[in-house]
């Protein structure tokens, strides 16, 4: 199978017909996921076809790097060690669209 990018969403592609498509789409649905990135720079989304990828392997596959930053995903902030599980330990459903932020939050003070 090959993957390849186009616009903002990541595409699986395969030597099927239309119809094989057509019928094997409702069977894709359930073993992916579609995660909204949006970080200081990027506002990316795409589709993640296997739920054992994790926060920072979509970091890293889009060049980011996420140290010092507030990753939260659902609106839930995640700590360090959580970036390494998988969407399915952090409670994402196959088929579910989650929002993955990472932003760094500075108060712009005066010294």
């Amino acid at each position: 199978m090959r993957t390849w990018r186009t616009g903002v969403v990541e595409l699986c592609g395969s030597r099927l017909s239309p119809n094989q498509k057509r019928a094997n789409r409702s069977k894709e649905n359930n073993k992916m996921i579609t995660v909204k990135l949006n970080t200081d720079s990027i506002r990316d989304k795409m589709i993640v076809s296997e739920l054992d990828k994790t926060p920072n392997s979509i970091f890293s596959t889009l060049g980011i790097n996420p140290s010092g930053s507030m990753v939260s995903i659902d609106g839930r902030t995640l700590e360090s060690h959580e970036l390494d599980l998988t969407f399915e330990e952090l409670h994402v459903k196959a088929g579910a669209t989650t929002s993955l932020n990472s932003n760094v939050k500075a108060d712009g003070g005066t010294n």
